[in-house]
């Protein structure tokens, strides 16, 4: 059975490399036959503009014949087959990183950007607005202009690049994988196209081109923590598109892109324009992270997909609470709240605290709420306990003062502790009664992850038991002391460790605290228990 497996990979992956390659001969006979047209400035004549129209069709129909040969192949195989192709072109990347990528450009298509608005057709209900192609003409013309300003380095600061490669234009590339029948898209591997080649503009057309065919989509992936010099990028244009013609998706992550705002997000929802049909209202799961968007509008949207599960927001208490303020009685089927704050602005951590007309706007809206990540004082934590359904908990105990877990936090764990499977803390002081508490509360607790900038002892200096049943089921430990890494715990205490770990099957454990009292010994001794 082994060996039927691995043969059926090297099958694979000899498909891939076959259709990686067929992609990258083509482009270069193309780019050849039309080279000198190109480094020509003299007027185009009708039978230019003719061929060259002549080509971009066999173009397409290239593509198409191929995407054809991949679509007979059962799912699994066919998935495999696209996942060996972007791995090809992910080392293509690394190898090219050097001379730059202005390569994967195709230089002789400039794709249409504008959304032309007098297309509109009138009177009529499923009218859409439509994007304008250019001529084939305009098309050319722009390519010879693009082609110059990449072989003459305007559009970077590298050395030209050779005029062929063994690399399919990005265009080709994505002609595979951005197609009508396409059900799952993840771009996040163009990653490590950098912007310095001037790809970017080229990328963004390519997305206006490909969103619109792909009208059969369940998932979407466009996140890039490193959007202003890597691809992908995308802006409220594209998110316009999304809503337009995307509107099956059921999963959609365009996190950390904070050119998206109101202006695209709206697309998302009903945009009450009566020439605009748009809307995802299948969502299930949308992932919006530093973003650009506020609650207001995150909230607009979120009343409008009823299936939403997961919300990827570090606003989404305020969300809730600005639904239930509005008196938006429609529960919802949330299970994640995460009210941290978001790094797209700056935060104000008093509007972020946890108090306790946002728990009431929780338990009035998203009563099966599994998971919570939320800024609080000790005073509100003991309000969680109505929230029957949680299972994991992260408490910053910041909310303008960094401030300590106390006999609410203990209240909740003896309330909820023998539920949790997961439990965060990042606060001020770490000490013995805490610690002791979550171990004699949270009978089931797989991970415990604890942050904090102090280590305040026990006032009646007692020694944590030893001999206890506490904690069988830990598998994760995390443990941090100290405002920055070079500070250094005088009081911590021998017996915290031990006290952890006795009974837990640790799969992974995570310290860092400067202090004397860990050395070789202290966590040779730590194992052999």
């Amino acid at each position: 059975m082994t060996q039927v497996l691995r043969l059926e990979d090297q099958v694979i992956k000899a498909v891939a490399r076959t259709i990686y390659e067929a992609l990258a001969r083509h482009d270069k006979r193309r780019h050849k036959k039309w080279e000198n047209l190109l480094d020509n400035f003299s007027p185009l004549t009708e039978e230019e503009i003719s061929d060259y129209e002549k080509s971009e069709r066999f173009f397409e129909c290239y593509t198409y014949e191929l995407n054809k040969q991949l679509e007979d192949l059962p799912y699994v195989p066919r998935s495999k087959t696209i996942q060996s192709i972007i791995d090809i072109f992910k080392k293509d990347l690394g190898r090219n990183c050097y001379e730059g990528h202005r390569h994967f450009v195709d230089t002789l298509w400039i794709p249409p950007s504008n959304i032309d608005k007098k297309s509109e057709k009138e009177n009529d209900e499923n009218s859409v607005r439509v994007v304008k192609r250019p001529s084939y003409a305009y098309m050319l013309e722009e390519s010879r202009s693009l082609l110059w300003s990449l072989q003459h380095g305007y559009l970077m600061n590298s050395t030209p690049v050779e005029k062929y490669s063994r690399s399919p234009s990005l265009r080709s590339f994505l002609a595979l994988i951005c197609k009508e029948s396409s059900v799952k898209v993840d771009l996040t591997f163009v990653k490590g196209l950098n912007l310095d080649s001037g790809i970017h503009r080229h990328f963004s057309h390519l997305l206006h081109y490909f969103l619109p065919k792909m009208i059969n989509l369940k998932e979407l992936n466009l996140a890039n923590q490193n959007y202003q010099t890597r691809l992908p990028q995308v802006t409220n244009d594209h998110m316009m598109l999304i809503g337009m013609h995307c509107r099956g998706l059921e999963v959609l992550d365009v996190s950390f892109h904070k050119t998206i705002s109101k202006e695209g997000l709206i697309y998302l929802g009903d945009t009450k324009d009566p020439n605009v049909r748009s809307g995802c209202f299948n969502l299930k799961k949308l992932l919006i992270f530093d973003t650009c968007c506020f609650e207001k509008d995150v909230a607009k949207l979120v009343f409008q997909l009823p299936d939403l599960e997961f919300l990827g927001y570090k606003e989404t208490g305020k969300v809730i609470k600005t639904l239930d303020k509005n008196m938006y009685s429609q529960r919802t089927k949330l299970t994640h709240v995460d009210n941290r704050g978001s790094k797209a602005r700056r935060l104000d951590y008093s509007a972020l605290r946890c108090k306790r007309v946002m728990i009431t706007a929780m338990v009035n809206l998203c009563p099966d709420v599994t998971n919570l990540k939320l800024r609080v004082a000790d005073d509100d934590v003991s309000g969680l306990a109505r929230l029957e359904k949680v299972t994991s908990v992260e408490l910053v105990f910041h909310t303008g003062t960094i401030t300590t877990p106390g006999p609410a936090t203990q209240i909740f764990l003896q309330a909820r502790g023998a539920y949790l499977d997961s439990l965060a803390i990042t606060c001020q002081n770490m000490t013995q009664l805490m610690l002791k508490s979550i171990a004699e509360n949270c009978t089931n607790l797989k991970m415990l992850w604890f942050r904090s900038n102090h280590f305040a002892p026990s006032a009646t200096q007692e020694n944590l038991p030893l001999d206890h049943s506490y904690l069988t089921k830990l598998h994760t430990l995390y443990l941090r002391i100290g405002n920055n890494e070079l500070y250094m715990v005088q009081n911590f205490p021998q017996d915290v460790l031990p006290f952890l770990i006795k009974n837990a099957p640790l799969q992974e454990l995570i310290l860092a605290i400067r202090s004397s009292v860990i050395n070789d010994t202290y966590i040779l001794d730590l194992l052999k228990k």
